[in-house]
């Protein structure tokens, strides 16, 4: 048996098929399988993935063929629903990424050194259209988080899939398709959360993930906002259904809600309607008091909490106090002038 099942998402990658091959081949790991669910492309991709995996034999492979196409969240969860998924760790990557040849090996040993549920790695976000580095993440966490319900990190971490090398025990009936569609990355984490006992980390950049400007994860509108908080109206009753363990955890999803839907999604909305932006900031503060009404109390974004954690929690936590005056325009406005100047994003 093979010690990680890599599941690889395939819609119209003809172009990036060739590199992800090389990265794969070039790992220091060997022992793994890769699954590859294709989604209908137009763009001869199971073809080209068919000749590849020919001229690349040092490796097991698989190919699952949907019977139409429905995206990248209901691909992985189709791997998962597969019954191939035999080894004992599974990742999830996207086509078009990149990847150090030591990715899958330092991951590995990090995992079985410490017994961890999920092993992380920081990654390079890159400017797809010019190959720039906007920014290194992930590269200064601790060693090992010991009680996930109780950590003062959980709360910043990033929720792909592609840097997380996870027990596939932990997945039980967490899937990354849910009703409202949007931030399925964020829903899947949120699910397995409370069946993770340990997270470590590895504090290298091992993952190059390309950003596209027009790519979905880059664009935000009001149905999308809309979509956001539908899916964690169904990740919280998904809390509820699974019991103390899961309600041991509801603290970190109200603070996950905070960042992704009152600072990350509700800014960017506000952004793109430019004038008379008030009303969404009202709706979202409407929406977070009467579906997760313990917000303004929540641990995690306490004044204490961020002032131990840096100058982004403290940003984070001036943000809950302008949501409580009525105030969170001027971070809008904050957060405008410093992109504008500085030509950077923050990720919430």
């Amino acid at each position: 048996m093979d010690s990680i099942t890599l599941v690889v998402p395939i819609y119209n990658s003809c172009q990036h098929l060739e590199n992800l091959f090389s990265d794969l081949s070039h790992q220091k790991l060997s022992n793994f399988t890769c699954i590859f669910v294709y989604d209908k492309s137009t763009d001869g991709t199971l073809t080209k993935l068919q000749s590849l995996i020919a001229k690349y034999p040092t490796f097991h492979c698989a190919v699952l063929v949907k019977p139409q196409k429905e995206g990248v969240g209901k691909a992985r969860d189709f791997a998962i629903e597969s019954g191939l998924v035999t080894s004992r760790y599974v990742l999830f990557l996207d086509s078009d990424d990149s990847f150090s040849p030591s990715y899958l090996s330092t991951l590995f040993q990090r995992a079985e050194a410490t017994n961890a549920d999920i092993t992380m790695c920081g990654y390079r976000r890159i400017d797809s259209s010019n190959n720039h580095v906007i920014s290194t993440e992930m590269v200064h966490n601790p060693d090992v988080i010991n009680d996930v319900s109780d950590s003062s990190v959980v709360p910043y971490l990033n929720p792909a899939p592609w840097n997380k090398l996870m027990k596939f025990s932990i997945i039980q009936d967490a899937r990354f398709i849910h009703k409202g569609g949007s931030g399925e990355d964020m829903m899947f984490f949120a699910k397995v959360l409370p069946n993770c006992q340990k997270i470590a980390f590895v504090n290298e950049p091992l993952y190059d993930y390309f950003v596209n400007p027009g790519s979905v994860s880059s664009l935000t509108n009001e149905v999308s906002l809309d979509e956001a908080k539908s899916g964690y109206l169904e990740t919280k009753a998904f809390y509820v259904a699974h019991g103390q363990n899961f309600a041991k955890c509801m603290p970190l999803l109200e603070a996950f809600v905070f960042l992704r839907v009152a600072i990350g999604e509700t800014t960017r909305v506000c952004l793109a309607k430019r004038h008379f932006y008030s009303s969404v900031i009202k709706d979202t503060k409407k929406w977070l008091t009467e579906n997760f009404p313990h917000w303004e109390c929540n641990k995690y974004i306490s004044f204490w909490h961020c002032l131990r954690n840096g100058i982004k929690a403290l940003l984070i936590w001036r943000c809950k106090f302008l949501y409580s005056i009525g105030c969170f325009g001027l971070f809008v406005l904050d957060y405008k002038l410093f992109t504008s100047i500085f030509k950077k994003d923050i990720k919430w």
